[in-house]
């Protein structure tokens, strides 16, 4: 697909044109879509079938959700960006494979067998879509005018608790709180701080953990 991607002959690329149309139909193996997005990405400019294929592919619904990131990703790269990659600084909130790390975020051993690749990749472009619970910020207004705001912890119809920065626990009767956002993740999406290769590659490591 590199080679295709830079030769710039018509034949290779009406091979490129395959590829593209399998990328938009769903027939492209998975693990090839990334390779294959960005040879059409690189081509598209020249040739118009791929710049119209491209087209196509970025109003899928299958683009909104990253599918070509999902797959055919490298595990030992990955495991180097989580462990070592200053940007993404994973280690600031996550314990992965040692007691090294912070328990600022969820613990990241074994998440491999509790989320599926789509679901990882989630988590990282997306941090704030799904919260464990107790890892989540939220500012809770009251009917008083003051707030609490914390990490929440646990939500029941009569009231929310929160943990403070101090660690200490506060639970606030529903009867004294005003309506209030959902909780946010302190972790910034990945996106513009990883490439696509290297979430690709992330999400293959965090899979096999």
């Amino acid at each position: 697909l590199r080679q295709r991607a830079t030769t710039a002959h018509p034949e290779t690329d009406a091979l490129l044109v395959e590829q593209a149309q399998a990328l938009n139909a769903g027939t492209l193996a998975p693990a090839l879509e990334l390779d294959a997005l960005e040879a059409i990405e690189s081509r598209a400019s020249a040739v118009p079938a791929l710049a119209t294929a491209l087209a196509t592919r970025r109003q899928s619904p299958e683009a909104a959700r990253r599918q070509e990131l999902i797959a055919g990703g490298t595990i030992s790269a990955g495991r180097d960006i989580a462990l070592n990659h200053l940007g993404a600084n994973c280690l600031a909130c996550h314990r992965i494979e040692s007691p090294d790390g912070s328990a600022v975020g969820p613990i990241l051993r074994g998440i491999g067998r509790q989320q599926d690749a789509a679901a990882l990749l989630q988590s990282l472009v997306e941090p704030s879509a799904v919260i464990v619970p107790g890892f989540g910020l939220v500012t809770l207004p009251l009917t008083n005018g003051e707030t609490v705001a914390g990490t929440l912890l646990k939500e029941t119809p009569e009231a929310v608790t929160v943990r403070l920065g101090d660690g200490t626990e506060q639970v606030v009767p529903r009867t004294t709180l005003r309506p209030f956002d959902p909780p946010l993740s302190i972790m910034p999406p990945m996106e513009g701080i990883l490439t696509p290769r290297e979430l690709r590659d992330l999400v293959a490591y965090l899979k096999s953990l």
